[in-house]
């Protein structure tokens, strides 16, 4: 039965979601039934169950089912000031959901592979903000086209938080880890499980992430190999955004800071520190990064070369050996199928012969039924009838005397009638 938003909610809390009161409450505030209006083509039936616990998809158009939605904002516990990153935004539903919680300190970033969803999620999200009754603090939201997979650029902002809504092979996840500032929530499907990945260290090494399973997913498979490089607003320096930088862009600042330090007639010393961190707050994340070498612009293609062809050579293995699964899965199947097989016939012969025993017995019983029902001096036709025994040409004693009480004999003998003799 279609039920309505509140209900959901009420719902979704009740099955242990949606526990923070700030989650729920901005949950709450938004409809996904708002971000599928004006789809062309959308079924009344479709429409009507917009807000039940089950995912929806109308050709491009696809929303995750709420559960997985309250699922990963629980996960990633978006508050105030937080910078939020959704690879694969769809709808913009969920990047509106996260722009009510970041606050006007934060920001809702989306990357959309497609163009169309990108014009239409925008148009829902400004359609959504500037239909309530009084303004509502929140992030500013930035929706994109391009390709996820290129979201890690040395100009790219580091995030708080980050959600990606499709499937990530296990190979490609370190690209979206790098994404991360230090203590940065990352929460993506990687194959079937659901996962939420904690930067824990300064660095980018496997210890300094820690990963926790949520629960096992089902998800599409987040598309790579078309796409530009999303175009996302660059993160301006800060004080407290320092260690989120390159380590170029924070060995510049701190060279300048000691220069500032040690004052004198450099031209570093001629303007004030706070001019000069002003300024910085202009900079982008790559301007410290010298111009790289022919020889390193060469390594540095054949190294990406080689990482895609590694990725390659590893989806053909796991193609291959899905394939070689398959295979085997088939032929246990195709064993079985005839083993089934055999057995029904068997059991089919074994049944018809059933059937001929069971119908020559039915055929003996009602034939000794019919015998035992024939009258005395009548005998029973070939087609069942009674008929009465016909007498031989010489004419026959009627009569029941044994013959030893007539002495014996056949026919004519001594112990024949007297009433066959004089017949005769």
């Amino acid at each position: 039965v279609p039920q309505r938003h509140e209900d959901l909610v009420r719902h979704l809390t009740g099955a242990g979601l949606l526990t923070d009161p700030t989650t729920r409450a901005a949950f709450a505030a938004v409809d996904r039934l708002h971000f599928l209006a004006g789809t062309e083509g959308l079924p009344e039936a479709a429409a009507r169950s917009a807000n039940d616990d089950v995912p929806f998809k109308l050709g491009d158009l696809h929303l995750s089912a709420p559960s997985i939605y309250a699922a990963a904002l629980d996960a990633l516990g978006l508050r105030d000031g937080h910078a939020f990153l959704n690879l694969g935004s769809g709808t913009g539903y969920l990047n509106t959901v996260a722009a009510l919680l970041c606050g006007p300190n934060g920001c809702s970033h989306g990357v959309e592979l497609k163009p169309h969803l990108v014009q239409h999620a925008r148009e829902r999200v400004d359609a959504f903000f500037s239909s309530q009754d009084a303004p509502v603090p929140h992030a500013a939201v930035t929706l994109v086209a391009g390709n996820a997979y290129l979201a890690d650029q040395p100009s790219s902002r580091r995030y708080d938080r980050v959600w990606v809504g499709a499937m990530v092979p296990a190979l490609r996840r370190e690209a979206f880890r790098a994404l991360l500032a230090p203590g940065g929530v990352l929460v993506m499907p990687v194959e079937d499980q659901l996962l939420r990945v904690e930067r824990v260290g300064p660095g980018h090494g496997e210890e300094d992430f820690s990963t926790r399973l949520l629960m096992r997913v089902r998800f599409a498979d987040l598309v790579d190999g078309a796409g530009d490089v999303p175009e996302l607003p660059a993160q301006a320096w800060a004080r407290e955004l320092h260690g989120s930088f390159p380590p170029s862009f924070r060995v510049a600042v701190r060279t300048l800071l000691l220069a500032l330090q040690r004052g004198g007639d450099s031209p570093p010393g001629r303007l004030h520190t706070e001019l000069w961190l002003h300024a910085l707050s202009f900079a982008r994340r790559d301007w410290f990064e010298r111009e790289p070498s022919p020889e390193e612009a060469l390594r540095r293609q054949l190294e990406a070369e080689r990482a895609r062809r590694e990725r390659a050579e590893a989806a053909e293995r796991d193609a291959w050996n899905a394939c070689q699964a398959m295979e085997r899965r088939l032929a246990t199947y195709r064993f079985m199928a005839d083993r089934l097989q055999l057995q029904v016939q068997l059991l089919t012969e074994r049944l018809d012969e059933s059937q001929a025993v069971v119908l020559e017995q039915r055929r003996a019983l009602e034939l000794r039924e019919t015998r035992r029902r024939v009258p005395r001096g009548s005998s029973l036709g070939e087609g069942g009838e009674f008929k009465a025994e016909e007498e031989d040409d010489v004419g026959g004693c009627m009569e029941d005397d044994d013959d030893d009480s007539r002495g014996g004999g056949g026919r004519g003998g001594a112990g024949t009638c007297t009433a066959c003799i004089q017949q005769r």
